[in-house]
């Protein structure tokens, strides 16, 4: 995913994950490594997940 703001802006972001077919499993890890240019920011957000079929 790429989104380009002009400086000072702030956009919100939303996106869909689609586990693979039969996993389940509770408080999976998910994070956004985020990338500015060539300046790599690392992960800024993170949050836990439950997956269930």
């Amino acid at each position: 995913m790429q989104l380009e703001l002009n400086p000072l802006a702030v956009e919100t972001i939303r996106f869909h994950l689609k586990a693979n077919s039969g996993i389940a499993v509770k408080r999976a890890r998910i994070a956004a490594d985020v990338t500015i240019g060539q300046c790599k920011m690392g992960q800024q957000a993170e949050a836990l997940v439950t997956v269930v079929h």
